[in-house]
């Protein structure tokens, strides 16, 4: 599984270019792939003006992943942000609001390993 990280110099075209390099070395192999956008997540969810460029990050990667998820034969797209939605009361996520708890990695694996490829 890869990790985006929001908060550094990257633009979304090239964190979605360097995920897709991935996927592509397991295509070459004929391994088909998951995609899933990068979850929601505390600061997805506050409204204040400080994580609005944060927030647009996230979304526009999250787009970017999903149009190329979806005209990409291999790969499949699973939708995270539907399935583990940002809770701080579910014990999924850990205190820092951003990584998945173990109980979170635990629910995200089951729900992958029921997900139809």
């Amino acid at each position: 599984m890869a990790e985006a990280n929001l908060t550094g110099s990257l633009a979304p075209e090239s964190i979605c270019g360097a995920i897709q390099q991935l996927h592509q070395v397991c295509h070459g192999h004929g391994i088909r792939t998951v995609a899933l956008p990068i979850p929601p997540n505390k600061f997805t969810t506050l409204q204040s003006a400080e994580f609005e460029e944060y927030q647009k990050l996230w979304r526009r990667t999250n787009e970017l992943l999903f149009a190329w998820a979806s005209e990409t034969p291999q790969t499949v797209w699973f939708d995270v942000t539907k399935e583990l939605p940002w809770s701080e009361t579910d014990g999924c996520w850990e205190a820092d609001g951003l990584h998945l708890a173990p109980a979170g990695s635990e629910k995200l694996g089951n729900l992958l390993g029921s997900h139809p490829m």
